[in-house]
């Protein structure tokens, strides 16, 4: 039996990869993103500077706050530590940017 049209769609999202497509530097160490999902909110990421030494250039809050979104997209600072989009998202408080801001 073949897979109908809505089986097809349902296992191409299943396999979408899920990216940044959004993100903005608030304060400290935390970031308000977008994914292509759909789903937004803030992600604390103070831990992961402290945590990891790859991610030590990181506690210069400036430097911190100088991240792109790189060509796969992940969040990527130039100190070379970066942050994919499934670990992010799997961190993050869901909230619109407008709550983000207050």
């Amino acid at each position: 039996m073949k897979p109908d049209n809505e089986q097809k769609r349902a296992s191409m999202a299943a396999l979408e990869i899920v990216s940044v497509i959004e993100a903005h530097y608030l304060d400290n160490y935390r970031v308000w993103l977008r994914f292509n999902t759909g789903e937004e909110g803030i992600v604390d990421l103070s831990d992961v500077v402290e945590r990891y030494s790859a991610a030590k250039p990181l506690q210069d809050k400036a430097l911190f706050a100088a991240f792109v979104l790189d060509g796969w997209p992940t969040l990527a600072w130039p100190c070379g530590f970066d942050m994919a989009g499934p670990l992010i998202g799997s961190r993050m408080s869901r909230q619109p940017c407008n709550t983000a801001a207050q």
